[in-house]
This record gives C-alpha cells, sequence and structure tokens, in this order.
C-alpha cells in the first residue's frame, strides 16, 4: 500500500498423485530382480508428499514409477548441480527395460 502496488495470488492444484498400478509394479520388480542382485531391488518406501510429474503419464496410461540407484558416491542429489550419474547404470536400465517389456507382453 506504501508503494501503491496491487498485487494477488493464484494457488495452482499442484501435482495429482503418482498412482502405480499392482500388476506393472510386479513387473517391474520381477524383471529388476532378473536383471540384478536380490540385495540392490528396493522398494521406495513410505509414501511421500513429494511432486513428481510422472503422475500426468499414469493419469493416461497403467503403470508405475521406477527409479535406478545411479548416484555416483559422494555425489548430491538428483537434479542439483552436484549430482553425478553412474553411467554404468545404464547397461542394467537398459537389461531391466528390455525384460519388463517382454513381461509386460507375455501378460497381454
Amino acid at each position: 500500500d506504501m508503494y501503491g502496488v496491487q498485487s494477488s495470488l493464484h494457488f495452482s492444484e499442484g501435482l495429482p498423485a503418482v498412482i502405480n498400478e499392482k500388476p506393472a509394479c510386479d513387473i517391474a520388480r520381477e524383471a529388476a530382480l532378473a536383471v540384478t542382485d536380490e540385495n540392490l531391488v528396493t522398494s521406495q518406501g513410505n509414501p511421500s508428499f513429494g511432486g513428481e510429474d510422472f503422475a500426468f503419464y499414469l493419469q493416461q496410461v497403467n503403470g508405475c514409477m521406477v527409479r535406478f540407484g545411479a548416484r555416483m558416491a559422494g555425489a548430491g542429489v538428483v537434479h542439483s548441480s552436484t549430482y553425478n550419474f553412474d553411467e554404468k547404470a545404464l547397461i542394467y536400465g537398459a537389461k531391466w527395460l528390455a525384460n519388463a517389456a517382454m513381461r509386460w507382453q507375455a501378460r497381454q
């Protein structure tokens, strides 16, 4: 008011929830167990209030969100300037994707 400025706020809805489909999650886990050591396949754990735009895909098709542990030791978190991707993880991602696709197709 002191400077004659007028403003307004608009709060948007934000991102929808990521809702994974159980059959897709089962396939993702089976494929992961087929291409890497069982000790390396983990669940993300409890739900989080963090936002993820992958939810928009899941509003269109059934599926599940998968994360690969590809951070180099000592690197910062993903999407930060100190993050460093371990390119050795690419072979596991490619093998997992091919295995998951074959498992999905076999169930159709």
